[in-house]
């Protein structure tokens, strides 16, 4: 460290040698991390070069403070480049190429899945179907922590509950799917949970969609389409009957519960405090039943999304101008 810092100042950059001598010294006791020093100019700065386990690495301190070059696996440095060559070497080997992701969207499934929404499906679950359109969706996430922003909270599980609207297309709420690690849907009837991939979200609207890669979610025993489309409807008229639809928590088979119409207008969507348009029913809405559709027969009106917390029955959908919206 000693020799780096000298080196800077013949080069001129005395205020980098400075801040870098404090970084270190700062970084030994464990009082701050390596990108939380401010001015710290931008090629010392890039892919944290002065993180403790890189400086540790390279420079040891005594007793005492002063800082020495490390001879461990460092020696060949000092043998085949110069001061300067030292240090450029340095931070083109921790500024390593980002690894390549390919997002979830843009497998051939998911692009199959956005593209049925150009298009109307012919064919719409009638009667019984429709239950069979309706799915279980857990999830396992882990939240930010912003007081400690270099790490998670611990993970945790959740279920909500799905509606398919389009060929491979399930519609859910947003926060069902926030901050997910992992994501799993289950078939009414069925005890077998497949793979969910989230291909689009919308915490503005609190909305999300979901595809499945694995066909055998989608078919039935004799190779046929067992999970059809629900036809998306209108926005209710105030004292019309609606049934939601959805996984409740308190058990694994599907719960329906109904209600009236009490109130259209707009109000504030907890998950992401933004105020649009939704429908008051006084139809039980709990955890578990976010994202199940709201029908009136077999046309779904709405999406359950929220209660009102200390009031009995208070419960809201999100009307279908909203969700048309949100797949434009």
């Amino acid at each position: 460290m000693l020799r780096l810092c000298r080196l800077l100042n013949r080069q001129g950059l005395a205020s980098t040698a400075e801040q870098l001598s404090m970084l270190y010294k700062m970084q030994m006791s464990s009082s701050v991390s390596a990108g939380s020093l401010p001015g710290l100019p931008r090629a010392c700065r890039t892919q944290q070069l002065l993180h403790s386990t890189v400086l540790r690495g390279v420079v040891h301190a005594d007793a005492f403070g002063v800082a020495h070059p490390s001879n461990h696996n460092h020696s060949h440095l000092q043998q085949s480049f110069s001061s300067s060559q030292r240090v450029r070497h340095i931070v083109n080997s921790v500024a390593a190429p980002a690894p390549t992701i390919k997002h979830k969207w843009d497998s051939d499934t998911a692009k199959k899945a956005l593209a049925s929404l150009a298009e109307e499906p012919a064919d719409f679950a009638k009667g019984v179907e429709v239950l069979d359109s309706i799915v279980k969706v857990y999830t396992v996430f882990s939240r930010p922590d912003y007081f400690l922003p270099w790490q998670n909270h611990p993970k945790r599980e959740s279920t909500g509950t799905g509606f398919v609207i389009r060929d491979r297309l399930i519609m859910t709420n947003a926060h069902v799917v926030a901050d997910q690690t992992y994501v799993t849907v289950k078939r009414h009837g069925s005890g077998t949970k497949y793979r969910a991939d989230v291909i689009a979200v919308g915490h503005d609207v609190d909305l999300a969609l979901l595809t499945v890669e694995d066909e055998d979610f989608w078919l039935g025993t004799e190779g046929t389409e067992i999970m059809k489309p629900l036809q998306l409807g209108d926005v209710p008229q105030l004292q019309e009957q609606v049934l939601v639809v959805g996984y409740p928590t308190g058990g694994d088979n599907t719960s329906i519960t109904s209600g009236v119409v009490s109130r259209v207008e707009v109000t504030q969507y907890v998950h992401a405090a933004s105020h649009l348009m939704a429908i008051q029913i006084d139809a039980a809405i709990n955890p578990g039943n976010s994202g199940g559709p709201a029908l009136k027969g077999d046309v779904v009106v709405g999406v359950a999304f929220q209660n009102l917390p200390h009031a009995d029955n208070i419960g809201y959908i999100i009307p279908l101008p909203v969700v048309r919206r949100f797949l434009r």
